[in-house]
């Protein structure tokens, strides 16, 4: 079993044109990976991650509040080789404003 936590920040600066100022707020997170060994060459991975954007504001007027986005995400990994390996991922979460999945393949080649 390897585990992992994380915290961070995601800043974005005003954008500023000429018919209006925009600020699309900043995002606070923080979470947690864990791959569980199945077998030599099976993984399972699972996460969590908590985010919180501040409001969104064009000419200093508020368009929305603080969001709360919980993301989950599940997937295996198998190693073909040595040198390469393929993931299968899913990521699903979202606020109720804005609901997203994302399904994913990688392959991953050591050089």
């Amino acid at each position: 079993m390897v585990y992992s936590i994380y915290t961070g920040f995601g800043y974005n600066q005003a954008r500023k044109f000429s018919f209006a100022k925009i600020n699309y707020g900043n995002t606070f997170f923080f979470g947690g990976d864990l791959s569980i060994v199945l077998s030599p060459k099976i993984t399972l991975d699972l996460g969590i991650e908590q985010r919180f954007q501040t409001a969104n504001k064009i000419n200093d007027k508020k368009t929305n509040n603080v969001r709360s986005i919980p993301t989950y995400s599940v997937g295996s990994t198998y190693s073909i080789d040595d040198d390469t390996s393929i993931t299968f991922s899913a990521n699903l979460g979202g606020s109720s404003a804005a609901p997203d999945s994302v399904f994913g393949i990688s392959i991953w080649q050591k050089f």
